[in-house]
């Protein structure tokens, strides 16, 4: 938007740095009454239902287009078509909806296809050629990262853990539940194999601990096992450096 000459604000529940010469707002409010286009980046959550009804529509400029790439649930569709046949907006760019055809073979119902000043497009982004090579790229290179690396990215069931190259003869990637303890019983087998720690990643979350920790030497069999015997463990591999 900068690009082509726009002033860019933005509005977020969470105290964000800003990108280029964006221009927090202290309320989503403030933003309505001041943007000329506006576009909404959340996610579908109990809180973002109708997160533009018509109260905000009211609020926006009377020349405003609103753009929803985000989340279909998070405008008022009623509402929005209400605002746009009164003239209270100029436009609107419509991606997703609160009801989508689940194929081509279903019909795609909604008020805004009878008005002039809507664009709508059929939600279709993760479905192109392109889209889809990116996705698998993306996947086996998270897949490959968490078997060579210990790394988790992107996990829905997992905290992330960003790791680098291991620094050490090995790497043991222990995956176990939340609980106190599981640490320590971990460096004790660890110490009493006679095993140096030499860099340690630990992160928790969902009720999961993944632990990526560089060891001097490699583990014999018999360490593994007991590492993998651990109480709480959930699953425990080795990663060799290279």
């Amino acid at each position: 938007a900068e690009a082509i000459g726009m002033r860019v604000v933005f509005h977020d529940i969470e105290a964000r740095l800003p990108l280029g010469n964006a221009a927090p707002m202290a309320s989503l409010e403030a933003l309505l009454q001041e943007a000329d286009v506006v576009t909404l980046h959340v996610p579908q959550t109990p809180q973002t239902r109708h997160l533009i009804d018509a109260q905000r529509l009211a609020q926006m400029r009377e020349d405003a287009v609103l753009i929803n790439l985000a989340r279909g649930h998070a405008v008022d569709i009623d509402a929005l078509h209400a605002a746009l046949v009164d003239g209270r907006l100029r436009g609107a760019a419509i991606d997703v909806f609160p009801v989508e055809p689940a194929s081509a073979a279903h019909a795609f119902e909604s008020p805004l296809r009878a008005l002039d000043n809507v664009v709508l497009t059929p939600h279709v982004g993760g479905s192109t050629v392109e889209a889809q090579r990116n996705l698998g790229v993306e996947v086996s290179e998270k897949l490959r990262d968490y078997l060579l690396l210990g790394a988790v990215r992107g996990s829905v069931n997992l905290p992330e853990l960003g790791v680098g190259a291991v620094r050490g003869a090995a790497r043991v990637v222990h995956l176990h539940r939340d609980r106190p303890g599981v640490m320590s019983r971990i460096h004790a087998q660890l110490a009493g194999a006679g095993l140096n720690v030499t860099q340690l990643h630990l992160e928790t979350g969902r009720g999961v601990g993944v632990a990526a920790v560089d060891v001097s030497d490699r583990p014999r069999a018999e360490t593994l096992r007991a590492l993998a015997a651990v109480e709480g463990t959930l699953a425990s591999f080795l990663v060799m450096p290279g």
